[in-house]
């Protein structure tokens, strides 16, 4: 899947933007695998439900992750 992310770091949380065409402000990340994306969510947060994430990215197209830093 090609995906495309953006990134917002805070000191209490950090947004995660997942698209999967080319979006203005989005960084193209490549033409990732089922294996190689659920790396990638687990890297951004080791709680994620990754399957349920998996499922959204693909029927959706696009995702978006808030992750709260404790």
């Amino acid at each position: 899947m090609k995906l495309w992310m953006y990134e917002e770091h805070n000191p209490s949380h950090t947004l995660v933007k997942f698209y999967g065409e080319a979006h203005s402000d989005y960084r193209y990340i490549g033409d990732l695998d089922d294996d190689k994306l659920r790396e990638l969510f687990l890297e951004i947060d080791p709680k994620l439900d990754v399957e349920q994430n998996m499922k959204r990215i693909k029927y959706y197209g696009f995702l978006t992750l808030f992750v709260i830093k404790k």
